[in-house]
């Protein structure tokens, strides 16, 4: 990084630590104000999304009844789709087809689709050793809450290598009713980053210094259970990531990236994120079972579990 931006994280972190406990808002927005004015960048503007240029990345883990729920939804979307498989649950793609073999009876009855649509689905594999090696122990910050879990970092540069210009992240405990309606809402948005972002509110893991390499990353905290970003933003993310000497939990560093390089940016729709809430194991979660969604006048869920 430039003299500048030492200079200036040096500036924010003595600023933030002298008046951390007086007035966060001012804070706050005193770090976005550095992040915007230590570089000038020059945007361009995207094209729209349409069914040939975006595809749909869901991150998996462990296969259970909820999952093949989830993936059946996908497969039901005019868009191209793929499995992001955490290679710390399956090593390949025989191991990944016998865990679905197991639901086979309700695949085929249950959902009356062909369980050829379940095998022969497209994945990759997503290793966090490998993108230690490329990018350092700087990602563990990244990472987050699970400190080895490739899915946020793996997809994105799985999407910054591939020929597409969007790509919608989707956890693997969100249930959207209809992809295709959900994901035509956006055709005309050619903004580079798509999710929520609250700016009123850092989480309290933040004041504590859990997963922050840098203090200056703080100011506006997104939610990312379903997230779309431009191929635009996975570039420049990438040329900071590889200079950087840290990161900080992805939902602060995702919003940081989008002020450092003067990205455009929406909120999800605020019928979009009505019944999307933390997974903090103590929010009510949504199944088909006990709170049936499919009578909720909503469109995505968060989070979705059948155990």
């Amino acid at each position: 990084m430039s003299e500048l931006f030492n200079m200036n994280v040096k500036n924010i972190n003595n600023f933030a630590n002298f008046k951390l406990e007086k007035d966060h808002d001012k804070i706050k927005q005193f770090r976005k104000n550095i992040c915007q004015t230590i570089n000038k960048n020059n945007v361009t503007k995207n094209n729209k999304q349409n069914t040939e240029n975006t595809i749909l990345f869901i991150s998996m883990s462990t296969i259970d009844i909820g999952k093949i729920i989830l993936l059946n939804q996908l497969f039901n979307s005019n868009y191209k789709y793929i499995i992001g498989i955490d290679n710390k649950y399956y090593k390949n793609v025989e191991e990944f087809n016998n865990d679905i073999l197991k639901y086979s009876d309700h695949i085929v009855n249950f959902l009356n689709i062909d369980i050829k649509k379940f095998i022969n689905c497209p994945t990759t594999f997503l290793d966090n050793n490998i993108l230690k090696n490329k990018y350092g122990n700087k990602i563990e910050n990244f990472n987050g809450r699970w400190k080895n879990n490739p899915s946020k970092l793996g997809s994105l540069e799985w999407f910054n290598n591939s020929n597409y210009e969007y790509f919608w992240y989707i956890e693997d405990d969100i249930y959207c009713k209809n992809y295709n309606l959900f994901i035509d809402k956006y055709n005309n948005n050619t903004d580079d980053l798509i999710c929520t972002i609250n700016e009123n509110h850092l989480p309290s893991w933040y004041y504590t210094g859990w997963r922050v390499g840098d203090i200056c990353h703080g100011f506006d905290h997104a939610s990312l259970y379903i997230t779309r970003y431009s191929k635009q933003y996975s570039n420049y993310f990438f040329k900071f990531l590889k200079e950087t000497k840290t990161t900080s939990h992805h939902e602060i560093f995702i919003p940081y990236i989008l002020n450092y390089y003067h990205l455009t940016f929406s909120n999800l729709l605020n019928k979009h994120k009505s019944y999307l809430h933390i997974n903090d194991g103590k929010t009510k979660t949504y199944n088909l079972y006990d709170n049936n969604i499919l009578k909720i006048d909503g469109e995505i869920f968060h989070p979705f579990k059948i155990k």
